[in-house]
């Protein structure tokens, strides 16, 4: 059984080591035969880079040994092979090794870049005049004096070191005017004539950078259907590929062993399996015609990994802690109040030209970023035409969702105790629930608008997201044969019921915590959930005027 290469961008190494690849270069050779100038965003963690080095390796190494069993190695329907070209030289430029404090060092260390290449062929080495556009001219020249032939330009990252710089204006602007002359010069003919093909991977698409501008002649093709699928797994692709981890799987989530089950009993288990990690990992739509949709290849890779090393299988979040907080997204967030409830309406519909063409960083659609980064996608089955729309599009990333939220209202308090929680849940009392909402609440900073403490709902809401953010169920009014309960805690074997109550006036306090227990008993909350598990109720009462929870009863 071959092994999942977790964390492997090295598309050599993972043939070298046998390593379990998936095969994409049906989708690799439309890229490099059907375009020349091209750009695709895609989230962290999500192939990117490992794509970029297999399009490197068939370039500078052709289709032996690499490629050997693939469909780019095959034949076209006439007889003629698919991939005949010639090796030629490939240059490739990873942005976030560029990220530096200083225009001065990343300058620097974009020319220690160029100057590696210049030892690795024999060139004469380039120096740093005005701007790296010059020093990239001078390589250039170079490269194609000395080959005498077109080359490969690859940009990995390209918004990495603007990214970085969110927070810091002056600096943003000086970087973007220097990566701007960067692209520019790449697209007057003395240069561009002499690349064979150029793609630019990144996050967001920047506007002013050059690279989306008019005239620009590099194409963004993040949406483009016949390439939908060249990061990402496929439904497909996990039952082709990972077959004897499904299996696996089936045995430790089922207790049972294969050769003891029926055909019909297998394919039913798998059945079941597979739409569970589609429940958490699919429905990710890179497709503007909504038809395709991909499984998260961080996700899937250690969901099997963990599914053949662990005792219990658990459908983890994984994405979150490696690729759920990007540079852009946190100083994001450091800098702007969100609203996260917002973000998880069933559907967000915007404007096709707000979704795709590129802006200024600070002034960022929120919808379109959170699509960037991962937390949004576009929905299956709606075209990319009249206009985008957005879902979460699994389980996994809604749970992401909530636990981004928890991070950025509550910070290092929520980091530190969202282990805890579940575990103190289970065996809380009235009291002790009264004390830990209390603990929460308190740990909101008031300069926080969306968790002023105004109303009611702001109090309820804030203790939801810290529930939700720590994976545990967390039901906000939900609707009854009876009534509708506030807030709604569902453990495995145990229901918390709360009723909050809202005042400005201290002297109704123990009339509004009765008048929260009558609700709770005529009305049976917590009825509707499973009558098996332990029910434990309670009415609070916040004070607006004592900024915090006052009085309890356990009903």
């Amino acid at each position: 059984m071959k092994e999942i290469p977790i964390g492997i961008s090295s598309y050599k190494q993972a043939i070298d080591e046998q390593f379990l690849f998936v095969d994409k270069t049906k989708e690799l050779l439309y890229l490099v035969k059907k375009q020349k100038f091209a750009f695709f965003s895609r989230p962290r963690r999500f192939g990117k880079s490992i794509t970029l080095d297999a399009i490197e390796t068939l370039f500078t190494q052709g289709l032996d040994p690499y490629f050997k069993g693939t469909y780019i190695a095959g034949n076209n329907e006439d007889g003629s092979p698919r991939w005949n070209e010639s090796v030629l030289p490939v240059i490739r430029i990873d942005f976030s090794s560029f990220v530096a404090n200083s225009l001065e060092d990343f300058r620097k260390l974009f020319v220690a870049l160029l100057n590696s290449y210049c030892e690795s062929f024999n060139l004469t080495p380039v120096k740093l005049k005005v701007n790296i556009a010059q020093a990239f001219e001078d390589f250039n020249k170079e490269l194609v004096e000395h080959f005498q032939k077109r080359y490969v330009l690859l940009i990995d990252e390209y918004d990495a070191p603007l990214n970085a710089l969110i927070d810091r204006v002056q600096d943003f602007e000086s970087f973007r005017l220097e990566i701007r002359s960067f692209y520019s010069k790449i697209k007057e003919p003395k240069i561009s004539g002499n690349i064979r093909f150029m793609l630019v991977t990144g996050i967001t698409r920047f506007k002013d950078v050059s690279i989306f501008s008019a005239g620009s002649n590099i194409k963004d093709i993040s949406y483009n259907p016949n390439i939908a699928t060249i990061v990402g797994y496929t439904k497909f692709e996990i039952e082709n590929y990972f077959k004897e981890y499904i299996d696996i799987a089936i045995e430790k989530l089922y207790g049972c062993k294969l050769t003891d089950i029926s055909k019909a009993d297998y394919q039913k288990y798998k059945n079941y399996l597979l739409d569970a990690i589609a429940q958490n990992y699919d429905n990710i739509c890179y497709d503007s015609l909504g038809k395709q949709s991909v499984f998260s290849t961080w996700s899937i890779n250690n969901f099997f990994c963990d599914a053949t090393d662990l005792d219990e299988i658990a459908f983890d979040d994984y994405w979150f802690e490696n690729g759920g907080l990007p540079t852009i997204l946190r100083k994001y967030l450091q800098n702007h109040l969100i609203d996260f409830s917002a973000l998880k309406q069933k559907e967000i519909v915007i404007g096709k030209d707000d979704f795709m063409n590129p802006t200024a960083l600070q002034s960022m659609d929120l919808n379109v970023l959170m699509a960037q980064t991962g937390y949004l996608s576009l929905t299956k089955g709606y075209k990319l035409r009249n206009g985008a729309v957005l879902s979460i599009p699994n389980n996994e990333l809604r749970r992401s969702l909530s636990r981004l939220a928890s991070t950025t209202v509550f910070g290092q308090f929520f980091t530190d105790s969202m282990q805890r929680l579940e575990p103190f849940l289970v065996n809380a009392s009235a009291k002790d629930l009264f004390d830990k909402f209390n603990e929460i609440l308190a740990k909101i900073p008031r300069s926080n608008q969306l968790y002023n403490f105004e109303n009611e709902y702001a109090v309820k809401t804030a203790i939801q997201t810290f529930v939700l953010g720590a994976g545990i169920n967390c039901y906000r009014e939900v609707y009854e044969s009876k009534g509708i309960p506030d807030l709604v805690i569902e453990l495995t074997d145990k229901v918390i019921v709360v009723e909050f109550k809202y005042t400005k006036d201290s002297s109704t306090v123990d009339a509004m915590l009765c008048d929260g227990v009558n609700q709770i008993v005529s009305h049976d909350y917590g009825q509707s959930f499973d009558c098996e598990k332990q029910r434990l109720r309670l009415a609070v009462v916040y004070d607006a005027n004592e900024k915090k929870l006052v009085a309890f009863k356990e009903c």
